[in-house]
């Protein structure tokens, strides 16, 4: 009896669940993206300053960022245009996304990026969006789309082998984004992060748990060559910038990738919130480590690697 009456009510929430889909859906048709010029994805791994990135783009005044919703998009067909992709999927995701990202919760559900842990931990960052947009969720004039659900995305088109050249071939709007924090440093906060889950496994692919900070940041740097290759490919699709490199010149790079206007505001604020100080120590195992692994993997990109190698061997600062 208790099993069929748990049966009961797992079956009325799913059709509750469907039913809330359907509504949002029909509600986010209404949403109007003739003035749409980019839909820009974050890939790469978790811990990786794309919740900052988010909080940066979401202060523009014509952009519109989305923080996670992944589940909710990958498993509606109507939505997840990667899947036999179409024009149509495409601008329903749109629509969806820019719905989405105006309501919402904090965690994996998803909604407006201001419900997550950047905002929350940065009071810079929600005093300045409090200050340009007070408590609206919605910009009036939205020119990019921008969503921020970077491992769960990277992972989708490696596990169904998506053919990103043809959907890039037919979409002219769709761009990736990926920003480049000390990879040490961000292996080393994933592995905390996630910890003994299932998670950790699945996001970087490992058989068992010998080695587990190696093969995590082994799998970031893989990330990093592969979003690398792809740029070499499409250059005016994919943009990615270093943690150590983030200043003016970055945001007008940015914007540009983005096709929206670099506002003098925007810049002084986006410079302003980005405040990234390393909280940890490597040992020189793992260190020695990172500087072989980056000097084999990225031979074919010198600049790259160079950049790379400033992390662990900073470049001194003339005076």
């Amino acid at each position: 009896m208790k099993r069929l009456l748990r049966k009961a009510i797992s079956i009325k929430d799913s059709l509750r669940e469907a039913a809330k889909t359907e509504i949002e859906l029909l509600r986010a048709k209404k949403i109007d993206i003739e003035d749409l010029r980019t839909v820009c994805l974050t890939l790469g791994p978790y811990r990786n300053l794309t919740t900052l990135t988010a909080g940066i783009v979401a202060l523009h005044p014509n952009c519109q960022a989305l923080n996670h919703a992944g589940e909710r998009i990958f498993n509606n067909k109507q939505l997840n245009f990667f899947s036999d992709y179409t024009d149509e999927k495409f601008d329903s995701f749109v629509r969806y996304a820019i719905y989405a990202s105006g309501r919402g919760r904090e965690g994996p559900y998803g909604g407006s990026v201001t419900y997550s842990h950047a905002f929350g931990n940065q009071h810079k960052l929600t005093e300045m969006y409090k200050s340009a947009y007070g408590d609206h969720l919605m910009k009036k004039k939205i020119h990019c789309l921008f969503w921020k659900e970077s491992m769960a995305v990277s992972s989708y088109i490696r596990d169904h082998a998506v053919d990103l050249g043809n959907i890039l071939s037919r979409n002219h709007k769709l761009r990736f984004l990926m920003p480049i924090r000390n990879p040490l440093d961000c292996a080393v906060s994933n592995v905390k992060f996630f910890g003994d889950t299932e998670q950790l496994d699945q996001f970087f692919m490992l058989q068992n748990r010998q080695n587990v900070l190696r093969k995590v940041l082994v799998a970031i740097l893989d990330e990093f060559k592969s979003f690398l290759d792809w740029q070499k490919q499409y250059p005016d699709r994919f943009f990615y910038y270093f943690e150590h490199d983030f200043e003016k010149a970055t945001l007008f790079s940015l914007a540009d990738f983005l096709r929206v206007e670099p506002n003098e505001n925007w810049c002084e604020n986006s410079l302003e919130a980005f405040d990234m100080k390393s909280r940890y120590q490597h040992s020189e195992d793992i260190v020695d480590l990172y500087n072989k692994f980056v000097e084999e993997k990225f031979a074919a990109f010198p600049e790259a690697s160079a950049k790379l190698l400033q992390f662990t061997n900073p470049v001194p600062q003339q005076t």
